[in-house]
């Protein structure tokens, strides 16, 4: 029982993503066509999320983003999110009309995006997020599923982001 323990908790860690870790280059494209990457924020602490814009779990996460962006935005908080599915900048403009975010929401594609997830054998799990410190280093990564949205999401979510912006 031991052994089939240690493999599991071995299996698991190896599938991780490792934090901290230096946050690598990465851009979006909005839908006016210009574009966005991470190293504009250094500074600040910034909320990274991918998701798909047709996945409802990712469209009530863009709503609790929203909400953090603007109650945490003037601490220093800056939220981005980049759709990543097939065609998503034809997707963009609907998304962000319909949904009314507060921060910057583009397209990129998942090769662009595997170097900021680890492992990357996981791109397929939408919505993910990286929570990256003002000196560009990434301090976590989650899924939608994550316990972090277990109960009052964004109190869980505000108290994680609120360790960075002190």
């Amino acid at each position: 029982m031991f052994r089939l323990f240690s493999v599991v908790a071995l299996a698991l860690s190896l599938s991780a993503a490792s934090v901290p870790r230096k946050a690598p280059a990465f851009s979006m494209s909005l839908a006016d066509g210009s574009k966005v990457s991470l190293s504009q924020y250094r500074g600040k602490v910034v909320l990274m999320a991918y998701i798909l814009t047709t996945c409802s779990h990712c469209q009530a996460v863009t709503g609790l983003l929203s909400q953090l962006q603007t109650d945490l935005g003037p601490r220093g908080l800056q939220v981005l999110e980049s759709a990543v599915e097939d065609d998503a900048q034809h997707h963009i403009a609907d998304f962000t009309a319909h949904y009314k975010p507060s921060f910057p929401v583009g397209w990129s594609d998942r090769a662009d995006v595997a170097p900021v997830l680890q492992p990357d054998n996981k791109l397929h799990i939408m919505p993910q997020s990286v929570l990256i410190d003002r000196k560009g280093t990434i301090r976590s990564q989650f899924y939608g599923d994550d316990p972090l949205f277990d109960g009052d999401a964004a109190k869980n979510l505000t108290a994680l982001i609120e360790q960075y912006l002190k």
